[in-house]
């Protein structure tokens, strides 16, 4: 899953084995971003 930047943040919670929970988030960020439509975030 090579889509998703990961950030420092993203990097300390993956090794701590909570790449999806992270990831959750970072979809769930992009969600609430003004003018994005929510629909596109998910495959």
């Amino acid at each position: 899953e090579e889509d998703l930047i990961p950030d420092e943040e993203s990097v300390l919670v993956l090794t701590k084995g909570g790449y999806l929970k992270r990831k959750r988030l970072i979809i769930t960020r992009f969600v609430l971003a003004p003018g994005f439509e929510p629909g596109t975030s998910r495959m």
